[in-house]
């Protein structure tokens, strides 16, 4: 039997929906903020630390946000043809 085997696979919370970190960029659209989510990785053949940034459209009703606020956001359903993310609350402020 594998180790692998033998470890017990633990649930995922009930979070609904893959969550991410991103710092608002752009809020001039009603409802709409842009953000822009970091991702670092190594490179595989050079060992060097790459950066990839993904911009994103999220949607927030009733907040109040500033550009360069980090923002936790959450998966959601397909509001409109570019949002499918909503902001679950600020991690920290500018």
């Amino acid at each position: 039997m594998s180790p692998k085997a033998r470890i017990p696979k633990t649930p995922e919370p009930k979070t609904g929906g893959r969550q991410l970190v991103g710092i608002i960029v752009s809020l001039k659209t009603p409802n709409t903020a842009i953000i822009a989510v970091t991702h670092t990785y190594r490179h595989p053949l050079y060992k060097k630390i790459l950066r990839k940034t993904r911009r994103m459209a999220v949607h927030f009703e009733g907040q109040e946000l500033n550009v360069k606020d980090l923002v936790r956001v959450r998966e959601t359903r397909p509001i409109s043809k570019t949002k499918h993310f909503v902001i679950v609350g600020k991690v920290e402020t500018v």
